[in-house]
């Protein structure tokens, strides 16, 4: 961690744990369902138990767009781990394109949003990890750093460009 403490970093961490005071404490929905499409790295369309089509959007995370580097490999590692699976989802909210937010869990107990980061297929959205309960909130940025020294998946490529800077750049372009 070139150049930031351990100290900077349970700072901070402790300055946004003020904000997720009224996260932790709330009671979180749960959806089940199967999962019918993986459209990127950070987004599915799940068949919930109601029979209705959802789009959820992994909460925590934000992969890599399909068309930038490594867009393509974290699709395919998303779809890798969830398949056609049954799965619950701890729902957060609602994002502002009218997705359901939430953390996805295959077999009740993976954390798929992390396994996501921990693999290097997807960045911690630090922008949005007051949406997250608490302990979420430290293990996703901590994951990252795990796969950032391990050099595992986008990691792996010089200097990767964060999701959020790719859009921002595309929209800035001509």
């Amino acid at each position: 961690m070139e150049g930031v403490s351990l100290f900077k970093i349970y700072v901070v961490f402790f300055l946004l744990a003020l904000q997720w005071v009224s996260v932790e404490g709330r009671e979180l929905n749960t959806l089940s369902g199967q999962v019918l499409r993986v459209i990127d790295g950070d987004t599915v369309k799940v068949l919930s138990d109601n029979n209705k089509i959802r789009r959820i959007r992994l909460a925590g995370i934000d992969a890599p767009e399909i068309s930038q580097s490594g867009g393509n490999e974290s699709k395919n590692a998303l779809t890798k781990i969830l398949g056609k699976r049954s799965v619950n989802i701890k729902v957060l909210g609602k994002d502002r394109y009218h997705r359901t937010l939430g953390i996805i869990f295959v077999k009740n107990e993976i954390d798929v949003n992390y396994l996501m980061i921990k693999r290097g297929h997807a960045w911690a959205y630090r922008k949005y990890l007051n949406t997250l309960p608490l302990n979420k909130a430290i293990e996703y940025p901590k994951a990252e750093l795990m796969a950032k020294a391990h050099k595992s998946g986008l990691w792996k490529y010089r200097d990767p460009i964060s999701p959020w800077e790719y859009r921002k750049n595309r929209r800035q372009s001509p």
